[in-house]
């Protein structure tokens, strides 16, 4: 009897300290949700948004340079530069403290260099079109071109009713631009009042997506303007055509004006060279386009005081931030049909490397503003240029 009654009470025991680990773990997993309710399930995000982005970055690894023996050293010089970590990183931070320092980081900036938002018809109605509403979940999303743009409008389009889930089974050549451009006009500023639109300023919550600008740049080289060449004046001319013309004037005037005498029979190619000589002459050709628009104008965030910056190097978690916010469903997802990796940065420098020094140096005066603004968002990301320029130059004071 007495054996019995010492092993009941050590089974007891054991089961009393099984119970209370049990609740010690279960508590420890509350206090974490309380802390980042936005942290979402990694298993979730690895499975369907690491692959999703594909869609903006497709036309980015079908091409590579003409140039081979150029790409090839741009390759290995880009391996052999290495950046050192960061004294802090904004991505490591918990959800609030993120959005804390974010905010802090941007008034500081907006301040310091009294950076004002042009009071204009052609700045607000950039600001009224790119900034989508989503009103039953009190979202604003301002969308960019070339930073994932193209994945998250179809996302918040979806989540509203506003596009079929037909569109979500197409890449992004096949998805119905016209469409896009129908349901952007409901879904955007531009179908409200200034006070409703101010209302929404103060009240809702404000999520933009941004991109390295000098990636962004060389997206939007390697999109719209290298994958086919300039056309004749009367034959069938593909978008954006006329920014090509524009450009090969610009870099080759006397060649031009043979070409458009010959009625442009043979077609010609605009170089990265070429596009970046005219980017620097700052052309309002390229200004009224929002593809080569730079973020800080279209979204300009010393007016709108956005409540979380995503980077597009981290798109798959902080896309998760935004269908959280929306409570969109993975469905709402485009299917990827890209895997994305880890070359970008070798991929620019590969375009990056047909430049002289000396206009490297020029693009980087060029984007100063906008590199400034983006390391003070994401101080991980500090001085990048040298590792995607190929210079050891630091930043130029504004």
């Amino acid at each position: 009897v007495r054996v019995s009654w010492v092993c009941g009470v050590r089974v007891a025991v054991v089961l009393a300290t099984i119970v209370l680990l049990g609740i010690t773990y279960v508590q420890r997993l509350s206090g974490v949700y309380e802390k980042d309710p936005y942290k979402f399930n990694h298993a979730y995000s690895s499975s369907h948004l690491s692959q999703d982005v594909a869609g903006e970055l497709h036309d980015e690894r079908r091409q590579s340079p003409s140039k081979h023996s150029e790409a090839s050293v741009a390759t290995a010089a880009i391996h052999q530069r290495r950046r050192p970590p960061p004294a802090y990183s904004a991505r490591d931070m918990p959800f609030d403290e993120r959005m804390k320092f974010q905010k802090g980081e941007v008034d500081s900036f907006c301040s310091q260099y009294n950076y004002t938002f042009p009071n204009n018809k052609r700045t607000r109605e950039a600001l009224n079109r790119h900034m989508l509403v989503h009103k039953e979940a009190r979202v604003l999303l301002c969308f960019v071109p070339k930073s994932g743009c193209t994945t998250l409008k179809v996302l918040f389009y979806v989540n509203q009713g506003l596009l079929p889930p037909s569109e979500l089974a197409k890449d992004k050549d096949s998805v119905d631009q016209l469409l896009l451009e129908d349901v952007m006009v409901r879904a955007s500023f531009l179908r409200m009042t200034p006070d409703e639109r101010e209302q929404a300023l103060a009240t809702y919550f404000k999520f933009v997506m941004y991109r390295n600008p000098l990636e962004r740049m060389v997206s939007v080289y390697r999109s719209k303007l290298s994958r086919w060449p300039l056309l004749g004046l009367k034959r069938d001319t593909p978008h954006f055509n006329w920014v090509r013309r524009h450009i090969y004037k610009y870099a080759h005037p006397e060649e031009y004006n043979l070409w458009e005498y010959d009625r442009g029979v043979v077609a010609r190619n605009v170089s990265f060279e070429d596009f970046v000589l005219y980017l620097m002459t700052d052309p309002l050709e390229l200004k009224v386009d929002e593809h080569f628009a730079p973020t800080f104008e279209l979204c300009n965030p010393c007016r709108v005081r956005y409540d979380y910056y995503g980077n597009f190097n981290t798109f798959e978690e902080d896309t998760a931030i935004l269908m959280k916010k929306i409570h969109a469903h993975p469905s709402h997802l485009r299917p990827s049909y890209y895997q994305k990796n880890d070359t970008t940065q070798v991929v620019m420098g590969q375009y990056f490397n047909q430049l002289s020094d000396d206009l490297k140096r020029k693009v980087l005066h060029f984007f100063a503003r906008e590199l400034h603004f983006y390391y003070r968002l994401f101080p991980e990301e500090a001085d990048s240029h040298k590792v995607i320029l190929g210079l050891n130059d630091d930043l130029p004071p504004l």
